[in-house]
């Protein structure tokens, strides 16, 4: 996902991807557009790269700059929406410049019709969430997670086990693993501009030809488990809380038609309230639960976002252990 600035230089915010839209992602198909029309261009290889679209709008050079970006088959499952960029906050959320989302058909990259060499670097990272939606994740992976020679190469197993990055955004988006995989991808295809991760250095020769090897092999389709695939994010979280006490994790929301669940599972909890959860976006709270006899809580929560949220947990009377799984859906 991206945020906009003067000239499209990714500087952004906390947003969830995956695609995600991830961010990353957005998790939901987005509403079509009136008056749009679908066109394909040719990726050289015989690929169509469709494009939904305005009667008005030329797609070759938006089709040139994915066609000559190292990719695969898995370019003919994603549309590229080119809408204007006032439409742009109302479909990816305040703050965003594109973003990506799987559909029922694939996946969609929406982007702002503003000229494909401003736009440029902003394509190439959503569609470098596709690439990390349609490869395989690591078997322990919660969220988005590159491809494996990039993760080697980028540390990414010790920068995760010392907090450094996470597979959400409770760390930052510039912390999510699905974000840093995302600009590496654009920066290894020439999407220029200046690199967003601020904390990170610009990946190296070797971080690129690693990414190179990785998406040089055929692609293979992610597997379910704890990621749960480009539609789906699970957050898992455990903690200890005084009396009174609230804690929380924040999240974002890329899109329309969202659905967040939540379990609370208190280890050590006196009855049914002990403790409660709610989820608050944009500064409002949309829903709020207090737990049972079995000292559960259970959120659910559906039509959510485009949004800022945070799931918070607050103990009434008395110090608790607890366990989170915040799911995030289309």
């Amino acid at each position: 996902m991206h945020p906009p600035t003067r000239n499209l230089s990714r500087r952004r915010q906390l947003l969830l991807a995956a695609g995600t839209a991830l961010c990353a992602a957005g998790f939901a198909a987005l509403p079509s557009q009136a008056s749009a029309v679908t066109k394909t261009f040719g990726d050289g290889d015989g690929r169509r790269i469709t494009f939904d679209v305005g009667a008005s709008v030329s797609v070759g050079l938006y089709g040139q700059v994915l066609a000559n970006a190292i990719h695969g088959g898995e370019i003919e499952d994603v549309t590229i929406r080119i809408v204007s960029q006032s439409a742009i906050r109302r479909l990816c959320g305040q703050g965003a410049a594109a973003c990506y989302s799987p559909t029922r058909r694939g996946a969609q990259i929406t982007i702002p019709n503003i000229g494909a060499e401003r736009v440029k670097s902003a394509l190439l990272h959503e569609y470098g969430h596709h690439i990390d939606a349609t490869r395989r994740h690591r078997r322990d992976a919660q969220g988005l997670d590159g491809t494996q020679r990039w993760w080697s190469a980028r540390g990414m197993g010790a920068k995760l086990n010392t907090r450094q990055v996470a597979y959400d955004y409770s760390r930052g988006w510039s912390r999510s693993i699905g974000e840093i995989y995302a600009e590496d991808y654009a920066w290894l295809n020439g999407g220029g501009g200046r690199y967003a991760i601020g904390w990170l250095s610009q990946p190296s020769q070797s971080i690129l030809n690693a990414m190179r090897r990785d998406l040089n092999a055929p692609a293979q389709a992610a597997q379910p488990g704890n990621s749960g695939g480009p539609n789906r994010l699970d957050i898992n979280r455990r903690g200890v809380l005084a009396p009174g006490k609230v804690w929380s994790v924040p999240f974002g929301l890329r899109g329309l038609g969202r659905r967040v669940t939540a379990t609370v599972k208190v280890r050590n909890g006196g009855g049914t309230r002990t403790v409660s959860a709610d989820v608050v976006c944009n500064g409002r709270r949309v829903a709020t639960k207090t737990g049972n006899r079995k000292n559960l809580v259970h959120v659910n929560r559906a039509n959510l976002g485009p949004a800022d949220c945070k799931l918070r947990v607050r103990s009434h009377r008395q110090a608790v252990s607890f366990n989170v799984t915040l799911t995030l859906r289309r």
